[in-house]
């Protein structure tokens, strides 16, 4: 998968496409680039291992008692409006591929990758955390019809692999249309807040949409984006950039948004027009476009700490294993097993061993602990293929054809004289 393949690949397929546009629009080659396109391309393993290690440690918050208060809640906080940008920004990066596949190359190479993981585990997942709740929380059983509807519709943990897929095909289908034309068209999502659909994947879809096009259609512009953040003028920039971009949203939050949006209704189902959650929406974008080069920055500064960089481009290099195995292994090891036994106390002000802090880190050790476990599953032959799917190309009709096509080609070009000129007696 395109979010799943290790730095060196990123490296390699930059130098292999290290070229860019001059002032005059004209390609200019890069010549002896490699080291420094190998050093600066560590960040986008940074970035994604930031955002798997900040969504893990986000559900590990929500599912052990007032892990919310906790001050890990509050410094992830602090990262939401970057963990998840951060990881679409560089699935697009790293997508520009799509912009020359045929429709069978997409469906075969991304969007195989992302649904056939999806479809396996995440009935896994729901069927997993129902019976945690049934068992232990005295819910209501919901039923095999809801695990079917929640797959269909995306709503559910593993929403992002959702995306991914909807987000390949829109890149392909808008793949003859200039830059800013894409990605203005990337926006339309929004407008589905005004109908009645309410979907949360539809939510995601105007959150993340924009964002990966930019990674995909601006690559140049995010390559020296990332290059800038060494110079100490750029770097003070994109601070005080985040500052005013976090100053702005507060103010939004605590004092504009309710003299701005008063009298609006919230999104109800079945309505139709202006609602506050639209707003809200449209001002969440912004604010997490304008942060972008501040979530840049950050994954460089990441990058340059070797230790640091060292766990986050692990995680960053298996994004799936992380992603998908995390909430099973919180569910099971710490729902099922722990919490609802007599005698476990997490509750502040009760001693060390009952502190939510306390809790919060050990169980988030023990869930990535866990994710390893998923990781050793993806090598496993057959089973393994639902973490790592194997090509399927040459599996589709007329694969036999493009074979003995792509050989021909070969042989015609291997039998073509190089050189006329004449040989050394």
């Amino acid at each position: 998968m395109t979010h799943n393949k290790p730095a060196a690949r990123y490296n390699a397929a930059d130098v292999e496409h290290s070229v860019e546009a001059d002032g005059a629009g004209h390609g200019k080659v890069h010549v002896q680039e490699h080291k420094v396109v190998t050093e600066r391309l560590k960040w986008p393993d940074a970035a994604k291992g930031l955002s798997i290690v900040g969504v893990a440690l986000l559900h590990v918050c929500l599912e052990v008692p007032h892990g919310m208060d906790t001050w890990l809640a509050g410094l992830n906080h602090l990262l939401d409006p970057l963990r998840m940008p951060l990881f679409f920004l560089v699935s697009g990066y790293f997508s520009v591929k799509v912009l020359r596949f045929s429709l069978r190359e997409v469906l075969s190479k991304r969007i195989w990758f992302f649904f056939l993981p999806y479809l396996v585990w995440m009935p896994i997942y729901l069927f997993i955390k129902e019976f945690e709740m049934v068992r232990f929380a005295d819910f209501t059983h919901r039923g095999a019809g809801w695990v079917a509807m929640s797959v269909l519709s995306g709503e559910g943990m593993y929403w992002f692999l959702y995306c991914l897929a909807v987000f390949c095909l829109f890149a392909w289908a808008t793949r003859s249309l200039s830059n800013p034309v894409a990605v203005a068209l990337s926006l339309t999502p929004l407008l589905l807040q005004l109908t009645p659909v309410s979907a949360s994947i539809v939510l995601h879809f105007g959150q993340y949409l924009p964002i990966y096009m930019i990674g995909l259609r601006y690559r140049s512009a995010i390559t020296w984006l990332a290059r800038s953040c060494t110079r100490s003028g750029f770097i003070v920039t994109y601070v005080l950039s985040g500052l005013a971009a976090y100053t702005a949203h507060h103010w939004w939050q605590e004092s504009l948004r309710g003299t701005a949006l008063a009298g609006l209704p919230g999104r109800g189902e079945g309505r139709w027009g202006w609602s506050s959650d639209f707003f809200d929406l449209i001002e969440g974008l912004v604010w997490r476009l304008w942060l972008l080069p501040t979530a840049v920055l950050l994954a460089v500064a990441l990058a340059s700490v070797p230790l640091v960089f060292s766990a986050l481009a692990f995680v960053g290099r298996h994004t799936l294993v992380v992603y998908i195995g995390h909430p099973i292994a919180l569910s099971v090891l710490f729902g099922m097993l722990l919490r609802y036994r007599e005698g476990v106390l997490i509750e502040p002000g009760n001693g060390v061993w009952a502190s939510p802090s306390l809790w919060v880190i050990g169980v988030f050790i023990v869930v990535m602990i866990a994710c390893y476990g998923f990781y050793l599953l993806s090598r496993v032959p057959v089973i393994g293929w639902t973490l790592a799917p194997p090509a399927i190309d040459h599996l589709l009709p007329g694969a036999a054809q493009r074979s003995a096509a792509t050989s021909h080609q070969h042989n015609t070009s291997s039998a073509t004289p190089t050189s006329s000129a004449p040989k050394r007696p």
